[in-house]
Order: C-alpha cells, then sequence, then structure tokens
C-alpha cells in the first residue's frame, strides 16, 4: 500500500465520542453552504435535528452552525460565504 499526504499511515485508536465530534480524529461532518441559514436551522430542529453549536458570525458577513441530525450525524452550515 502506497503512502499518500494527508493520509495517516495507520488508523487512529478508537475512542467513545465523549467530546463533541470536532474533537475527534478523522472526518466526523459535511459543510453545505446555505442561503438562509436561521430558515434551516428552523426546519432541521422541526425534524428532529439539533443545534450542536452556533449560530455563529465569524466576519464579513459569513455565518455557521453545525447541527446534528436525529441518526447524531453532524452538518456544518455556512451562510454568507462566496
Amino acid at each position: 500500500m502506497g503512502s499518500y499526504p494527508g493520509v495517516p499511515s495507520r488508523r487512529p485508536a478508537s475512542a467513545e465520542p465523549a467530546e463533541p465530534f470536532f474533537h475527534l480524529t478523522g472526518v466526523r461532518y459535511l459543510t453545505m453552504y446555505v442561503v438562509d441559514l436561521d430558515g434551516i436551522i428552523e426546519r432541521g430542529v422541526a425534524c428532529g435535528g439539533r443545534v450542536q453549536r452556533g449560530p455563529v458570525d465569524v466576519g464579513s458577513g459569513v455565518r455557521v452552525a453545525v447541527l446534528q441530525d436525529p441518526d447524531g450525524n453532524a452538518i456544518e452550515v455556512v451562510d454568507g460565504a462566496s
């Protein structure tokens, strides 16, 4: 098996997710760019999801929130990014 830049040579040790997803190793979420962050949050919560973090203003009119769907998957939602 070859070596690839940015890819660990061995699998990280398994860990129970005691901390939020962003404290763990590996890809844990999907980022979606949207136009109506508040509307997305409202609809996500109405469908059984929850707000895990945010929304947060990160500058230049860009706002970010992390939602968790009913199955525990994290989705970062970004509004205002070009």
